[in-house]
Order: C-alpha cells, then sequence, then structure tokens
C-alpha cells in the first residue's frame, strides 16, 4: 500500500515540475 501510495505521489510530482517549467518557458 505504502510504495503504492509513494508511486502515485511521484507521478504528481513529476507532472507538477513539468507543467512549472512549461510555464516559466512559456512567460518567457
Amino acid at each position: 500500500m505504502a510504495s503504492t501510495a509513494l508511486r502515485i505521489l511521484n507521478q504528481g510530482v513529476k507532472q507538477r515540475s513539468y507543467f512549472i517549467l512549461f510555464f516559466l518557458q512559456k512567460e518567457e
């Protein structure tokens, strides 16, 4: 259970970082 939760959380962090990178590039 814990490993599955960590995997989902990890995917969420990756998606958030990609979104932030995209947003920063858009701002420039």
